[in-house]
């Protein structure tokens, strides 16, 4: 028998965009926006003051220490 989670969790669990809209109503959230182009960044930046906190949707982005 092999426990693992079911897969549509698993995709919320590796997508920051749609973990947000799983869990907006239910679980307090800053203001988000999904950046896809310049005009996205544009409209995020009228929107929001500095400073910003920006993710990238899928994965850590962690730097390197080599």
């Amino acid at each position: 028998m092999t426990l693992l989670p079911d897969p549509c969790t698993v995709e919320v669990a590796q997508d920051k965009w749609l973990a947000h809209k799983v869990m907006k109503g239910s679980v307090g959230q800053p203001k988000t926006f999904l950046v896809r182009n310049y005009l996205d960044i544009a409209e995020a930046f009228a929107h929001l003051n500095t400073p910003l906190w920006v993710r990238e949707r899928r994965g850590l982005a962690v730097p390197s220490h080599s």
